[in-house]
């Protein structure tokens, strides 16, 4: 059985606590990423042993990514093809972050998420196929 996670939400505080301690997270755009990288940075310190499996989805610069792959095994995935302004260059991130490993693609039946400790989202339900949604969780 899959297990979901329900943890609680940031908070303004947060957020400033945030913008002091996570440089390389918290951007000058302002935009909600800002908020929702460190909170899982944080969750996933919590919660997942080190050591653990844990991808990332959606995670396309791999800035969360990069903040986790010395504790964990952490698996990028992402289309890669300039979907939601993404990146289109794979290989960019596969020789700047040689200790992550990449799925090109979307979430989906062919790629088994229940052997992960944790699955790492912000803002990326367009990375998952509509018909994965129902099978796997239920």
């Amino acid at each position: 059985m899959f297990e979901i996670t329900h943890i609680s939400y940031s908070k303004v505080s947060d957020y400033t606590r945030y913008f002091e301690t996570y440089t390389d997270l918290v951007g000058s755009k302002g935009d909600l990423k800002d908020v929702q990288r460190p909170w899982a940075l944080e969750a996933t310190h919590e919660l997942v042993e080190k050591g653990g499996k844990v991808i990332d989805m959606g995670g396309a610069r791999c800035e969360l990514a990069a903040c986790l792959m010395n504790d964990y095994d952490v698996t990028v995935v992402d289309p890669y093809d300039g979907s939601g302004n993404g990146p289109r260059d794979l290989e960019v991130y596969r020789s700047r972050y040689p200790k992550l490993e990449f799925y090109q693609g979307i979430v989906g039946p062919d790629m088994n998420i229940r052997d992960q400790d944790a699955v790492i989202s912000t803002s990326v339900v367009e990375h998952i196929e509509p018909k994965y949604h129902v099978d796997t969780v239920a």
